[in-house]
């Protein structure tokens, strides 16, 4: 069965598109599962909840502030792929301080919440 196959995003946050770079990586956050084994046999799993992760590169111009990709909390992203998915990571939050990388221009940038509903 021949498709689209997921190559490419577009991340809104609080409704502003950002200029991604390719690359971003997507965790929708839910249950993990932990095996529990014994002595001679398995004896099943324990579950936590995972939260969503977003992280990538954004490319920095003289639009975009640093400190303001650095104070984002309570934000919704939503993702968007080409193979026609989309997730909202609601109430949001920046995790690591933004990195400028400034041969290429580009900002890393991490974000979670709670696990993400797929729309």
């Amino acid at each position: 069965m021949a498709g689209v196959i997921t190559s490419r995003v577009e991340i809104k946050i609080d409704g502003a598109v950002v200029l991604n770079k390719p690359g971003f990586t997507f965790r929708p956050g839910g249950i993990q599962r932990e095996s529990v084994t014994g002595d001679q046999s398995v004896h099943g799993y324990t579950e936590t909840i995972m939260s969503a992760k977003l992280s990538g590169n954004l490319t920095h111009t003289e639009q975009q502030s640093l400190e303001a990709y650095g104070s984002i909390s309570n934000a919704t992203i939503v993702i968007t792929t080409n193979s026609n998915q989309q997730y909202v990571m609601r109430n949001a939050w920046q995790t690591d301080a933004p990195e400028l990388n400034a041969q290429s221009g580009e900002v890393s940038v991490s974000y979670e919440s709670a696990p993400a509903e797929k729309m």
